[in-house]
């Protein structure tokens, strides 16, 4: 005995067709609601994926931002240091200068300690441009981290407050 019915010998009268259409009909509309869930939900998780991951780029920009910041202060402290021991130095090298100059007033003398002096401005109005540079590139990361900042407040508030 076979395990399913066989199909009926006669096609069934004209009565049953629609009913059987009807419910092929329902199943399909069913079918067709089933998977526009199905897309909602994965369009749902696929905008909160790309939040997530919008947020965790704004994290790792601002934290570089800030390596960088950090890295620029150490750096302008450290040219900070270099252009006052170098401006201590050039001082002691004009004492000392000076000192030579009042024990003789060769004029040999006089155009070396020109030159020196020279050379001592040239290197401190180099090291003064450097800290203004180092000073402007702060000045622009700062203006970066302000934006960034501004943007991921903009974000946080866009998202969804969870209760």
């Amino acid at each position: 005995m076979p395990s399913h019915p066989l199909p009926p010998a006669e096609p069934p009268p004209d009565e049953e067709l629609p009913r059987r259409r009807a419910g092929r009909s329902a199943l399909i509309v069913e079918d067709f609601r089933s998977v526009r869930r199905w897309l909602v939900l994965l369009g749902v998780l696929a905008v909160a994926a790309a939040a997530v991951a919008a947020y965790s780029l704004l994290q790792s920009e601002e934290s570089a931002d800030r390596d960088r910041v950090n890295s620029l202060s150490r750096s302008l402290r450290d040219a900070t240091a270099q252009l006052k021991e170098s401006n201590r130095q050039r001082k002691l090298e004009g004492r000392q200068l000076e000192r030579r100059l009042g024990s003789t007033s060769e004029e040999s003398d006089v155009a070396k300690l020109d030159r020196r002096l020279r050379g001592v401005e040239r290197d401190v109005v180099d090291a003064v441009d450097a800290a203004a540079s180092s000073g402007r590139t702060l000045s622009r990361l700062d203006d970066r981290i302000d934006a960034l900042s501004d943007r991921l407040t903009a974000v946080e508030d866009r998202r969804p407050r969870r209760r």
